[in-house]
């Protein structure tokens, strides 16, 4: 956990594929909470042991990728308060994950079975973000959108200035556990 007086940033472990530090969200505690990234739809019963008794504003969705979005419709059945961002291009996979689920399954049928089941979020709680959208968590605390294209055309990333931490998710490529 990495704190400072107005924030808390806790690494929340998806154990993705069940498997420990395979895959991770990242939870941001101010005056408002976000989480960064929702891992597989398999791995969401997980994150919502670890979010039980919190309230959610945000979830910033990093990409469209079943590995970090799958479970996005999972958290957000589970905390209708919170309001869920995504790339554009993003988007339209949250809102119906069909076409997402059927590549995968067509591509890798044992992997799409190790993601679980992703379900659709309304389209009243997502909200498009290109970059440059800030996110107020505090007075001192908010988290900008960066736009990052590059292992997604709709890939996004979170910077939060009093920290100086960037939220990757895929931008800097993936690294296998150590």
């Amino acid at each position: 956990m990495v704190g400072r007086k107005n924030l808390s940033v806790m690494l929340l472990d998806g154990l993705q594929f069940g498997q420990p530090r395979a895959g991770a969200a990242y939870l941001l505690e101010a005056e408002k909470t976000a989480l960064v990234d929702t891992g597989t739809a398999a791995s969401a019963p997980h994150l919502l042991e670890a979010l039980r008794g919190r309230h959610l504003d945000f979830v910033l969705v990093t990409h469209a990728h079943l590995d970090h979005a799958g479970g996005a419709g999972h958290i957000a059945r589970a905390h209708p308060e919170a309001t869920f961002f995504a790339h554009p291009r993003a988007v339209p996979h949250l809102l119906d994950p069909t076409r997402l689920v059927a590549a995968v399954s067509q591509a890798s049928p044992e992997l799409a079975r190790l993601y679980g089941l992703p379900v659709p979020i309304p389209r009243s709680r997502l909200v498009a973000a290109e970059g440059g959208e800030v996110l107020e968590l505090g007075s001192e605390t908010r988290l900008v959108v960066l736009a990052t294209p590059g292992h997604a055309s709709h890939h996004i990333c979170a910077f939060e200035p009093s920290t100086a931490t960037l939220f990757l998710g895929d931008a800097a490529g993936h690294h296998g556990v150590a």
